[in-house]
């Protein structure tokens, strides 16, 4: 009983959390959803007024690694313990520890069920994302489904030469 009613609790916290906001990958929420380094998100997300916000979440400040399952939890740290980590669309995947250094499980979590839109900046709990380096700005959608780490790994070292080449074409 006694877990049964920590579950309930956690949850209703859950549910009050995000009650607020819409979630960030809803129709007409945050565009360009990439995953910015392993452990963290980047998104353009609409603001009140109309325009556009880039920010990037550490999804250390969201999730928590549970025995080799990835939960929800504020300031959660899982990137102490789960590796090799990408996305196909918004499900997160990684190789999570179930008892340090021995096995491992590959979990993934929907992050579309925590993280909010929150007034233009990424938000899970009450940890807000922060404001994305000037000069960062975003192009694509959401990215297509990737079939390995190696193959986000590439994805995601492209992504850096493109955000460079862009960089250096604004300073010129």
């Amino acid at each position: 009983m006694k877990v049964f009613t920590q579950l309930l609790a956690m949850l209703t916290l859950l549910m009050c959390a995000v009650a607020d906001f819409p979630h960030y990958a809803d129709d007409g929420q945050c565009e360009t959803i990439q995953q910015w380094d392993k452990y963290s998100v980047i998104a353009n997300c609409p603001k009140p007024d109309k325009t556009w916000q880039c920010s990037i979440l550490d999804l250390d400040k969201c999730y928590a690694n549970n025995k080799g399952a990835i939960t929800p939890r504020e300031d959660g740290g899982f990137s102490g313990s789960c590796n090799d980590c990408y996305w196909t669309n918004t499900v997160l995947h990684c190789n999570c520890d179930i008892d340090p250094g021995h096995r491992f499980m590959q979990p993934q979590i929907e992050t579309n069920l925590l993280l909010v839109n929150a007034d233009g900046f990424m938000k899970c709990f009450d940890r807000v994302a922060d404001k994305c380096p000037h000069g960062t700005s975003l192009t694509g959608s959401i990215p297509p489904e990737v079939d390995s780490p190696a193959a986000a790994a590439a994805t995601a070292a492209a992504t850096q030469v493109a955000r460079l080449k862009e960089k250096k074409s604004f300073q010129a």
